[in-house]
Order: structure tokens, then sequence, then C-alpha cells
């Protein structure tokens, strides 16, 4: 990671911007920068040939969504997609991205080990997406994105401001996690409340539910 970022300050400092590249060839360039990573025991479990989660959807998208795991299977994808239309967008209006981002079927990997390792990873992908708000799905999106001694429960549907995304402070709007909104509808109903907020923030048009 260190050497990854000096490059990048270097780059900087010559007069050249690495978002200028595109956002497309920057994140192929990060994200190619750390195809093996070994940062954490979460490697060891790393399907062969798999490399790390990236992210998807619109590259200069002015939301961006973080969950904690990649979000993988039907029910949650369709979950996420309703969710994103009815917020009158479509899945390439908006960036999609997860935390950890080793691919691996050993659950008998330390999330928080993960979780410090990815952030800079996903810190500097955000970076170069350069998203208006952030949503984190879940408590440990919020947890890699914000500073703040107070727990979930205290700042879910409330904007918090996170510094560590590029040079202008990014807000992020923490809500549930996927997994709890597919059988709770008290959670959907809060969730939705959330996305509200942040429709309001960007003058968005939600569907007609």
């Amino acid at each position: 990671i260190d050497e990854l970022l000096a490059r990048l300050t270097l780059m900087e400092n010559s007069g050249v911007e690495y978002i200028g590249l595109g956002p497309v060839n920057a994140l192929e360039i990060l994200f190619n920068s750390f195809a093996e990573c070994t940062l954490c025991p979460r490697y060891d479990g790393r399907e062969e040939g798999a490399g790390i989660n990236r992210g998807s959807g619109g590259m200069r998208a002015e939301i961006a969504i973080v969950s904690s795991v990649e979000i993988t299977g039907k029910e949650p994808s369709e979950l996420l997609e309703k969710m994103i239309n009815a917020m009158g967008l479509d899945l390439n209006d908006v960036y999609i991205t997860s935390v950890v981002k080793c691919k691996t079927k050993d659950p008998d990997f330390s999330m928080d080990a993960a979780l410090k390792s990815c952030k800079p990873l996903l810190l500097r992908e955000l970076e170069i997406v350069s998203p208006r708000v952030v949503i984190a799905l879940g408590e440990q999106a919020a947890k890699a994105l914000i500073d703040t001694p107070l727990g979930f429960n205290s700042i879910r549907g409330r904007f918090q401001e996170s510094s560590a995304i590029g040079k202008s402070p990014c807000q992020i709007m923490p809500t549930h996690p996927l997994d709890l909104l597919a059988g709770d509808r008290n959670k959907k109903k809060e969730c939705w409340s959330d996305l509200k907020k942040v429709m309001a923030k960007l003058r968005l048009t939600p569907v007609k539910q």
C-alpha cells in the first residue's frame, strides 16, 4: 500500500493528475496494483486466480454504495437493484463496491484485519470515482468510512462527513445492510427513509411506490 501511495504522490507532485487519466484507467491501475495483495490473513483462502473484488457501475457517479463484502446471490442483487430503481436511478447511475476486497470461500477470517488492510484501497477507489454521497450498507461499511466513537444505531440515517475521501469532504449515509432488509419490513422502511434523505440532498425524484 505504501509503495502504491508513494507512486501516486510522485505523479501528483510531478504535475500529473492520476484522476486525470480517466476513472476507468485510474481504477484499473489501482486494482491491478492490489491484485496479489497479502496484507491480511484473508488472502490465504482466496480463490485461485480470483483476484480482488472490483467495483461496478458508473465510474463518475454522484452516489456510491459500499457494503462490507461483495454483494452476490440473486436475492441480495435484486434487492439492491430495486433500491436503486426506487430512487429513480439504474445500476449505471451509481458506483457499487465493497470494503473487503478478497474473493474467498474461507469463512474463518478476521473481519477487523480485512477492514484495516482494505481501507486504503477503498478510500483511494472512492477518491477516483468522487461521489457526492456514499451510502454505507451496515456497520462494517460505516466503520471503514467514518471516524466516530458512536455506535451504528446512533449514526444510522444521519449524514456523516468524511474527510478521508478526496480533497473535499464527502457525505456518508449509514443505513441497514441488505441481509437485514430482506426479511424485516421495519428495516426496509427505515432504509427507505435514509435513501429519501440522499435523494433530497441530490435533488432526485423517487419512483412512486
